[in-house]
């Protein structure tokens, strides 16, 4: 017996407990013949290293009871995220994205998906932000949010996504980009941006998250069109050939 990290009550805790879901392995194409997946850090990468190859993805033992695992994140966001990203199971009309791509004036191409549910998509990715920075992984070691942890916990534990401006997620999609390889999973990391902010990336099988963490202190007008709102709405930018390093370099500050 022992304290869950998620429900702060004492119990039998699992002894594998995944820190990024496994069906993004899965469904992203990360797994390699032998079902290992391909682990790069950020001057590994840089550097043209090997990458690391565990047998599965990395987890955690002993953080997380059964029933928070399984069932407060588990079903009730994890089984959401993986149906709405990459179907296999049945939604409600409501909760089910359509999604629509458009280009700009620069020629900047991105996506609209409506219909994806603010709460449940947006804890959904927090809940993987949280995970990181409770872990005790070295994988995860460069994800440290110190007081927020408890303000997500209690976000995820009590289902409240907050506002669109608080905790905002910026996603963005490397597809476009021929020089970057999608099936891999980056060392996350994070970084203070302009406004003295928090921010943490994660690279996950062709898309970067970005998180901001906090209450949002840039232009709430312009975080409008690019995260995700109670409108049920998110934009998804699409990096252009060669920006994707670029992008990943900027962040943490290489």
């Amino acid at each position: 017996m022992a304290i869950c990290k998620l429900c702060t009550l004492e119990k039998a805790l699992i002894g594998k407990s995944h820190i990024i879901p496994d069906f993004l392995y899965k469904h992203s194409g990360l797994y390699d013949e032998l079902h290992r997946i391909r682990l790069f850090s950020v001057q590994e990468m840089i550097d043209g290293k090997k990458p690391s190859l565990p047998q599965s993805g990395v987890y955690e033992g002993k953080i997380l009871c059964a029933e928070c695992d399984n069932k407060r994140i588990g079903d009730n966001l994890e089984q959401y995220a993986k149906k709405a990203i990459y179907g296999g199971g049945q939604l409600p009309m409501n909760e089910c994205p359509e999604c629509e791509n458009f280009i700009n004036e620069e020629k900047d191409t991105f996506a609209i998906c409506k219909n994806l549910s603010y709460s449940k998509y947006k804890l959904f990715l927090l809940s993987i932000l949280w995970r990181a920075s409770i872990s005790s992984k070295s994988f995860f070691k460069r994800i440290n949010i110190g007081e927020h942890e408890e303000i997500i916990r209690k976000m995820i534990f009590e289902n409240d996504p907050k506002k669109f401006d608080e905790y905002p997620i910026f996603v963005f999609s490397s597809a476009l980009d021929d020089d970057f390889t999608p099936d891999i999973i980056l060392e996350p990391a994070q970084s203070v941006d302009d406004n003295g902010m928090l921010t943490c990336y994660f690279v996950i099988g062709g898309f970067i998250y970005i998180f901001k963490v906090g209450r949002f202190l840039g232009d709430k007008v312009r975080l409008r069109k690019q995260t995700i709102t109670e409108e049920n709405k998110i934009t998804i930018l699409t990096l252009k050939t060669g920006e994707t390093m670029s992008f990943i370099k900027k962040y943490v500050g290489l």
